[in-house]
């Protein structure tokens, strides 16, 4: 029988970081759901259980969710040094106008743009350099 590992966190029980909070606020299951299907990693609609099937619990060993991950963690961090928090949209807003550029309409940003030369993970990810999250 496969076992099936789940990471729960209870808003009452457990503590929470700063990061981690700004990471369920930037890139919660609604970013997530989104990203999957931009990228044609659709959730099927038509089994029972579909959040437990097996090509559901695949899209998140993907390249894909380990990039989403990796620049969700990273963007958080990013939110969390900018200091006081305005929302996701502000966020986005100001990363866009970092990189040196107005973001259009329905495009997303570049992972990795406004970055430094001296942060670290700055190589473009082996999934896409467009990928958006």
């Amino acid at each position: 029988m496969d076992e099936q590992k789940s990471f729960v966190r209870s808003i009452d029980m457990d503590s929470w970081t700063q990061t981690q909070v700004l990471a369920m606020l930037e890139g919660g299951n609604a970013q997530l759901n989104s990203f999957f299907h931009r990228h044609e990693m659709l959730h099927h609609q038509n089994t029972a259980f579909a959040a437990n099937s097996d090509d559901d619990l695949h899209r998140y060993q993907t390249n894909a969710a380990l990039f989403y991950r990796k620049n969700l963690a990273s963007h958080a961090d990013m939110v969390r040094e900018a200091g006081l928090y305005g929302g996701r949209e502000e966020s986005r807003r100001v990363r866009a106008s970092e990189a040196g550029g107005v973001r259009e309409k329905g495009k997303g940003t570049t992972m990795g743009r406004g970055r430094s030369a001296g942060d670290k993970d700055t190589a473009a990810p082996s999934y896409r350099s467009s990928v958006s999250m």
